[in-house]
């Protein structure tokens, strides 16, 4: 889509299927999943908030829900969405000051004083989360639908570093009541950028065993040619589906369709 971008689509989006396995969330995911996704040129991340933030308005007035059950809580819909910054939550849930935690020795030595038990060699993202989905995402957006934005840079290889801190990228998620809907970005357009950050991605996944993906070359072509300031966001229409629908597994709103024989 962002090669698009580069050759002009100034607004676009996609509503379709999606696969990812190797996960398993509770009754929260499923490999095959809907997903819509969109760009918006000479848009900021902020923007892309204030899009999800109405579109999920829309769809919910459109309904009659002003609230959504979840997890034990009546979650209001309407009225402005809270907004914190990744800093925030850390301070606010753990007690924890991030500023203090963006380097992976730092991390490693804060969880395993909380108690968890870490590789010398695990990569920063995953002892992050380690205390993140523990500590922290099951308490976001218990009252009131909130985005949490501003992730670690290295944490965040598809964003522009932000201006005013360069430690920090202008990502953002969107939670409700402890679930996680969309991810969204402030794009990265610059092309060497881009390239040695997907790279780094590369040599960290290859370090911690995981599956490297090649770097689309046509990407950084793309990128190359130019884009401008761009806003993106991918949102996860299941789960959008679930909490409106008052279903707590995702199975619930899945259509499956069982053949009586095989073969």
């Amino acid at each position: 889509m962002k090669k698009l971008l580069a050759a002009g689509f100034e607004k676009i989006f996609q509503l379709c299927k999606c696969f990812r396995d190797y996960e398993s969330f509770g009754g929260l995911h499923n490999p095959e999943f809907t997903m819509i996704e969109w760009y918006r040129a000479r848009a900021t991340y902020r923007d892309i908030m204030d899009d999800t933030e109405r579109l999920f308005k829309h769809v919910a007035d459109n309904l009659g829900a002003h609230t959504v059950p979840w997890n034990g809580h009546e979650i209001a819909l309407a009225g402005a969405w809270a907004r914190k910054t990744m800093r925030d939550v850390w301070q606010e849930y753990a007690g924890v000051e991030l500023n203090d935690y963006l380097e992976a020795p730092a991390m490693r030595e804060l969880a395993r004083k909380r108690g968890y038990t870490v590789a010398d060699d695990e990569p920063y993202d995953d002892i992050f989360y380690k205390i993140f989905l523990n500590e922290i995402e099951p308490k976001l957006g218990a009252e009131r639908p909130v985005f949490v934005y501003e992730y670690p840079v290295s944490m965040a290889s598809l964003s522009r570093a932000c201006a005013h801190d360069a430690r920090y990228a202008e990502r953002f998620e969107l939670y409700i009541g402890g679930l996680e809907l969309a991810n969204a970005f402030g794009e990265l357009t610059d092309a060497e950028e881009q390239k040695n950050r997907l790279e780094a991605d590369r040599a960290k996944r290859a370090a911690a065993g995981k599956e490297v993906y090649p770097v689309d070359a046509d990407f950084i072509v793309a990128l190359s040619a130019g884009i401008p300031e761009t806003g993106g966001i991918a949102l996860g229409v299941d789960r959008m589906i679930m909490l409106l629908a008052g279903a707590t597994d995702i199975n619930e709103i899945i259509f499956v369709s069982v053949p009586d024989k095989i073969g």
